[in-house]
């Protein structure tokens, strides 16, 4: 589950990006994209809610790893994972189910970790949904502008 955890730490995911501004322009645009919103969103997000980590609130819930940051909902790691699969079902489907997945384990580690509750995790869920769509919205968008010029 550690393992798991570390995997949606970030660094993953920006080399994920990288490789497919090499592989394929549009689609490193729009996980580029989506990551960025999904932090923006997120920490937001966690800003308004300000809720406490699971292990802060419940003694009988220990903490295995330290957490990014120090508020609870929604789980980033999650909603960043989600943004990936979401995006790769749009514009590479191949890729939509083993990174569903990932993004599954991702968030459910989160929560055995005691990091997360289910609801952080849910709510992950629907930011890496709604970041995904911007992402292609937006994306398709800079297509549309630069085939123009």
């Amino acid at each position: 589950m550690k393992f798991f955890s570390r995997v949606g730490d970030g660094q993953i995911w920006f080399l994920l990006c990288v490789l497919f501004f090499f592989i394929d322009f549009t689609t490193g645009l729009a996980l580029t994209i989506g990551l960025i919103l999904q932090v923006i969103l997120q920490q937001f997000f966690k800003r308004i809610f300000v809720r406490k980590r699971p292990y802060e609130k419940h003694e009988e819930i220990t903490k295995v790893i330290n957490p990014p940051d120090k508020f609870s909902f929604p789980s980033g790691h999650t909603a960043a994972a989600f943004t990936i699969a979401f995006i790769f079902y749009y514009l590479y489907p191949v890729l939509f189910f083993p990174f569903l997945f990932v993004a599954i384990i991702i968030g459910f580690s989160r929560i055995y970790l005691g990091l997360h509750y289910p609801s952080d995790v849910l709510a992950g869920v629907l930011l890496g949904f709604i970041s995904s769509r911007l992402a292609i919205l937006l994306t398709d968008l800079i297509e549309s502008i630069k085939s123009l010029i």
